[in-house]
């Protein structure tokens, strides 16, 4: 009888594991399940691309029934686990809740942004983890500047020309002036916008040459 194998979760470890599992596992002995969200996978070093305009959204994300041969995707979230009758509660994207028995569970979800404990950060910050979150930046900064051009305010301008990113020691964190210009060009003027960049620690970038990752 062919194994039921559920993957929760489409990311990176999710998505290679299901491949792999492809390749070395027999047709007829396994039956492969993978549960994702989104019917893509997001690569997620070109999301400051997207958010700047130098990249199409459509050439950071890849739909995963391209790559996956005979895996079977389902659109939901895994909400639920009882390993002694070895199920998983499956939330269905369109609605409804689902039991899926599994013989073997492989669970790769990925991570969740830490929200650093500083006042306001949870009220009034955008995030910066998915494509959506790209296009939305992109659209908030393109509409500041041209706000900013339409006022005669100049404190007012000011306010709307400044920026602040708070993030980890990741690259994806610590380069906000790309997404920026980029996404600025053929806009009203942007040169006098202000960019602020808060991290923890004595290193922007961590991974990458003492020069590039000293703050």
């Amino acid at each position: 009888m062919a194994w039921n194998v559920v993957i929760a979760g489409g990311g990176f470890g999710g998505l290679a594991a299901a491949r792999e599992l492809e390749k070395v596992m027999p047709k007829q002995s396994a039956r492969l399940m993978l549960v994702n969200e989104q019917n893509y996978a997001t690569y997620a070093p070109f999301l400051p691309e997207a958010a700047a305009g130098t990249l199409e959204p459509r050439h950071v994300v890849t739909p995963l029934r391209d790559i996956l041969k005979r895996t079977y995707l389902r659109l939901g979230e895994v909400v639920g686990h009882d390993p002694e009758a070895k199920t998983v509660e499956l939330a269905a994207k369109g609605g409804g809740k689902e039991t899926i028995p599994y013989d073997q569970l492989l669970l790769s979800l990925g991570s969740v942004s830490r929200v650093l404990p500083i006042p306001g950060l949870t009220e009034h910050a955008m995030g910066f983890k998915s494509l959506a979150d790209a296009i939305v930046l992109r659209n908030r900064v393109v509409e500041n500047l041209e706000l900013a051009n339409a006022t005669d305010d100049r404190r007012r301008r000011e306010e709307l020309l400044t920026f602040v990113f708070i993030g980890d020691h990741s690259q994806d964190g610590t380069w906000p002036r790309p997404p920026l210009s980029p996404a600025s060009r053929g806009k009203p003027d942007w040169t006098r916008t202000s960019v602020s960049l808060s991290v923890g620690g004595a290193k922007v970038v961590y991974g990458t040459s003492p020069s590039r990752a000293r703050a």
